[in-house]
């Protein structure tokens, strides 16, 4: 008896030995997650994207959801890659098609400098805000796909930063992650659409014009400054009233089929009454505009042909332009 139980004792412990010899294998790993460059839509220049489709559920926005795409045009035969708003789910609402070109250009310099600050654990769509992300951005660069979603933003609790989560897709990786960089105060400053339309009523650059007629009178560019033709004299304070002219902005598109009769027959009974402008440029080109001498001011250029629109008040450049000698 003591001889067998000596026996399976000996063997036990070479099996314990034997055990404990033996290498383990290592737990299984989980596949490793793809490595983010730091600019992950760096691939955006100053031609590219060539359209840009937005929608936008932004709570702020206080006329409700909407979506556009703009598209780099030629607009009025003369300047080039100027963004225009070529559709939009609110088609029959949008008479003006000329986008906020500046603003435009300023968020997608912000796309190109959008930064992936980390990639956040696990979760489910929910969780970061993307079930009904807040923008959505779709573009195309070489015929190759390009999407951005950004959903909510929260304060990190441990460090007291603002923690936005995004999914990023290009065509080599697709993910959710932690982003910053400008375009967030952008879209947070995008409280609506009209943001993204042409504020300033003339899309003209001053230095570019040479002549300026309004109401029988002329004014002509010369190397010494602006020369009234009637007077034959210089007119040293018509660049500064020029210019309050170049920069005045739209209050209020008029988009609507009623709104737009309504303003059609108001422009038609005081047209004769208003003030007429026209300018010419270094090529001859020759932009004209219309205004009412109403409170507001109504407007039309033949740069935005068949649409309205109604300024801020007091537009006084257009009176005191008007009433120069």
């Amino acid at each position: 008896m003591w001889t067998v139980s000596r026996t399976l004792l000996t063997h036990l412990a070479a099996l314990v030995f034997l055990n404990a010899c033996t290498p383990k294998k290592p737990p299984p790993s989980e596949p490793p997650s793809l490595t983010w460059p730091k600019h992950p839509l760096s691939q955006i220049d100053e031609s590219l994207p060539r359209f840009l489709l937005i929608e936008s559920r932004n709570p702020a926005n206080p006329t409700g959801p909407w979506d556009a795409k703009f598209e780099r045009q030629t607009f009025d035969g003369a300047i080039l890659n100027r963004w225009m708003i070529a559709s939009s789910a609110r088609d029959q609402n949008i008479r003006d098609r000329l986008a906020n070109h500046a603003y435009l250009e300023h968020l997608v310099d912000g796309l190109r400098s959008l930064e992936i600050d980390d990639v956040p654990g696990p979760g489910t769509p929910q969780r970061f805000g993307l079930e009904s992300p807040v923008w959505k951005f779709s573009w195309e660069i070489s015929g190759q796909p390009y999407r951005l979603e950004i959903g909510i933003s929260e304060i990190d609790s441990t460090g007291g930063s603002t923690r936005t989560f995004a999914r990023v897709s290009t065509p080599h990786q697709t993910g959710i992650v932690n982003v910053r960089g400008p375009l967030l105060p952008i879209l947070e400053h995008s409280r609506s659409f009209d943001y993204f339309r042409e504020p300033v009523l003339l899309s003209l650059i001053g230095d570019d014009i040479q002549k300026v007629q309004s109401q029988g009178r002329q004014w002509v560019r010369l190397k010494s400054g602006w020369k009234n033709e009637r007077s034959g004299k210089s007119d040293p304070g018509f660049e500064r009233r020029l210019q309050d002219l170049l920069h005045l902005r739209i209050e209020h598109f008029v988009d609507s089929d009623l709104e737009h009769s309504a303003y059609a027959k108001k422009f038609a009974a005081t047209r004769n009454r208003g003030i007429k402008w026209s300018f010419t440029d270094t090529q001859n080109h020759v932009v004209r505009a219309w205004f009412t001498t109403d409170r507001p001011p109504v407007a039309q250029t033949s740069q935005r042909p068949n649409v309205y629109f109604e300024l801020y008040v007091p537009a006084i450049p257009i009176f005191s332009l008007s009433s120069s000698p």
